[in-house]
């Protein structure tokens, strides 16, 4: 899990990026985890995939919501218990609360993975096995580039988000200083909003919300030496793997970068598709690479 064979480190030239500590032979893992949190299914698919593995509904899979907080829909029993464990438990809860109060619009991904992890940090109760604390608070924020440029909807973002917790603050606290009455909330979207991966089916379609926090140290290349993809565990959700390509460029480019794209949920292949280059894995998979600019400090443009 984390970084392997690599490490994350600055350098003048490229800002914050991952840097092998050794020399690599083709196919070297250099990464590999978990989507922090599970995947986040957006509402206008909410009732068609299955909220741990994104399997869609059909003949063969029938779909069952959640009979608690109607919210999210499996397509078995035993991925609705791995779901409760990553954090479902937590917004469970709090949606079934939203309900009763009359909250008619349910809460969208960015909401939903934002108050998992607040609700799981605040109970001290953040799934060990993905290290998801450490995971994501070494992530950049870029706050004030946010506050600055969208100040408005982010701050509307996080008062809903202040009330999906279950959390009150008046309009006047908001008002007068939304940045100490807001300020975890705050922090947690512009992370989201940052890093987070939009999954997406073979047309491209968006399905879901994902969070890889090691994908967003690796720098953006249009010829990269990189390659992430992605696979299924039926105990831990979506995991990816980062391995070199065969001809990493090391000499022109010494930081181990990707290029920009989301995920594609394919389940008989995997297809990499860069300039004229083309990739494919065999197994029930998806595939993806890195679609945000590099994660670098806030202070380093």
């Amino acid at each position: 899990m984390g970084l392997q064979k690599a490490y994350l480190d600055k350098s003048s030239a490229s800002g914050r990026a991952v840097y092998a500590s050794e020399d690599l032979e083709p196919g070297s893992i250099v990464a590999s985890g978990y989507s922090v949190g599970g995947v986040f299914v957006l509402p206008d698919q909410s009732d068609a995939i299955c909220n741990f593995c994104l399997e869609e509904g059909s003949a063969r899979t029938t779909l069952r919501r959640c009979s608690a907080c109607k919210l999210v829909t499996y397509c078995s029993t035993a991925h609705q218990r791995e779901d409760w464990k990553l954090g479902h438990k937590h917004e469970c809860k709090v949606s079934q609360s939203q309900r009763r109060s009359g909250r008619v619009k349910p809460a969208g991904p960015t909401e939903r993975l934002c108050g998992r992890l607040l609700l799981a940090a605040a109970e001290g109760s953040t799934p060990k096995r993905h290290n998801a604390s450490d995971r994501i608070s070494i992530l950049m924020t870029h706050k004030e580039d946010y506050l600055r440029n969208q100040g408005t909807d982010l701050i509307m973002m996080a008062t809903s988000l202040a009330f999906f917790l279950g959390r009150k603050v008046s309009r006047d606290q908001v008002n007068s200083d939304p940045e100490l009455y807001l300020r975890d909330e705050i922090e947690m979207i512009c992370r989201i909003q940052c890093n987070g991966v939009t999954i997406t089916n073979s047309n491209l379609n968006p399905l879901a919300l994902g969070l890889f926090p090691e994908i967003c140290f690796f720098n953006h290349s249009c010829d990269p030496n990189s390659i992430i993809s992605y696979r299924f565990d039926d105990k831990q959700g979506l995991r990816f793997t980062g391995k070199t390509l065969p001809s990493p460029a090391q000499e022109e480019s010494p930081n181990l970068t990707l290029i920009n794209g989301c995920i594609s949920v394919n389940r008989s292949n995997v297809r990499y598709c860069s300039a004229d280059k083309t990739r494919e894995e065999s197994g029930r998979t998806v595939h993806s690479l890195c679609r945000r600019s590099p994660n670098r400090d806030d202070e380093k443009k």
